[in-house]
């Protein structure tokens, strides 16, 4: 009775193991030199980085921290930033959703607008964005959507990605 009991216990014990696997370590953190286009930063792509514990992988392995307390949860979002807070990464419903691209990010996009650029550039660089107000162009297209945000000299000062953005 004893190795019977025994056996099951093990049986479960590695059943178990095999159910909740650990997650194999990041093959690579996102860095504030990475360049973007409207679906993704980096290699990391909206809607396919996983779950919550990604974002706290990078969070725990990249030196990246938990942004102004969202810390997910019902009805929160899990936001991390970079260390400088150039980007900020959003995780909502257990997935990759947005990010948040401030001064200091040394990437560019996919068609080479980067932070400090003129109005006038980025728009010759991404006529696909349409002037809403001074200050602010918007691209949104079949669940596709990026805001650019240009400060008073007309220079682009932040980008958001996606959506579910907390401040």
């Amino acid at each position: 009775m004893k190795m019977t009991m025994l056996a099951l216990f093990f049986s479960v014990i590695i059943t178990t193991g095999c159910l909740f696997e650990e997650d194999e370590p990041l093959s690579n953190c996102p860095s504030i030199g990475d360049n973007i286009t409207w679906n993704s930063y980096g290699s990391f792509e909206l809607n396919n980085e996983g779950r919550d514990s990604s974002a706290r992988r990078i969070v725990s392995e990249c030196g990246w921290h938990v942004y102004n307390g969202h810390n997910g949860g019902y009805g929160g979002t899990l936001q991390i930033a970079s260390p400088g807070e150039e980007v900020i990464f959003v995780w909502a419903y257990n997935s990759f959703y947005g990010f948040m691209l401030n001064n200091g990010w040394k990437g560019s996009t996919h068609n080479g607008a980067m932070m400090h650029d003129h109005v006038s550039n980025f728009y010759g660089l991404h006529p696909e964005f349409s002037y809403e107000s001074r200050g602010w162009a918007k691209y949104d297209n079949e669940g596709t959507s990026a805001d650019a945000y240009f400060d008073d000299g007309d220079f682009l000062e932040k980008i958001y990605v996606g959506y579910y953005f907390r401040n």
